[in-house]
């Protein structure tokens, strides 16, 4: 996960996501992983893949219900916000 986040900070986007893929199969029920995956898809402009990764952030932690529907909701208020790396 270091690494994937000093891969965004880089703006190596694309080798980021590829870090982030292999960690979210080997540690499925990680929420920080498609959170991340889905700051970077919104940087992209790729709505839809950085919604999907929300929502099965949302279905994987619970108790951060309300940030991460924050996260959803700028996708559809098409708002800016703050792309921080860092989750916890």
């Amino acid at each position: 996960f270091q690494k994937a986040s000093v891969l965004v900070q880089l703006e190596k986007f694309d080798q980021a996501l590829m870090e982030l893929d292999r960690l979210r199969l080997m540690m499925p029920k990680e929420a920080p992983i498609p959170i991340l995956m889905g700051k970077i898809y919104k940087k992209l402009n790729k709505v839809e893949k950085a919604h999907f990764f929300f929502n099965l952030a949302l279905d994987l932690e619970p108790k951060d219900t309300q940030r991460i529907k924050s996260l959803i909701d700028s996708l559809q208020n098409n708002n800016e916000f703050n792309v921080d790396l860092e989750f916890y």
